[in-house]
C-alpha cells in the first residue's frame, strides 16, 4: 500500500513550507546582497530539485534558465531571470499554504 495518510500529507506539505519559504528568503537576501555567481547557483539549484521533484514544469524551466546562467557565469542574463522567477516562486510558496492549510483544517 503506497497510499499515505492525511497525517503523512501534512507532514510533507509542512516540510515543502517551511523549506521553500527558507530558500526564498535566502534567495531574495542573495539577489540582495548580489553573491558570487556559484551561490546564486547553489541557490537557484536548490530549488530547481524541490521544483523538479514536485513537478512544477514551467516554474522548473525558469529556474533551469536562470540557474543555468549563474553556473555559466553569465550575470548580465542571471540576474533578470533570476528576478523574473521570484513571482513564481513566491505564488507556489502560497499555494503550499493554502493546501497546508486545507490539510490542516481538515
Amino acid at each position: 500500500d503506497l497510499g499515505l495518510e492525511s497525517e503523512d500529507i501534512r507532514s510533507l506539505l509542512t516540510t515543502l513550507e517551511t523549506d521553500l519559504n527558507a530558500q526564498i528568503n535566502a534567495l531574495s537576501m542573495a539577489l540582495n546582497a548580489v553573491m558570487e555567481p556559484d551561490a546564486m547557483h547553489r541557490q537557484l539549484h536548490a530549488l530547481k530539485g524541490m521544483a523538479g521533484m514536485l513537478a512544477q514544469g514551467t516554474l522548473l524551466n525558469a529556474i533551469t534558465l536562470a540557474d543555468d546562467a549563474w553556473r555559466e557565469k553569465r550575470p548580465d542574463d542571471a540576474l533578470p531571470l533570476t528576478h523574473a522567477v521570484m513571482p513564481s516562486l513566491r505564488a507556489w510558496l502560497a499555494e503550499a499554504r493554502d493546501w497546508l492549510q486545507r490539510y490542516s483544517s481538515g
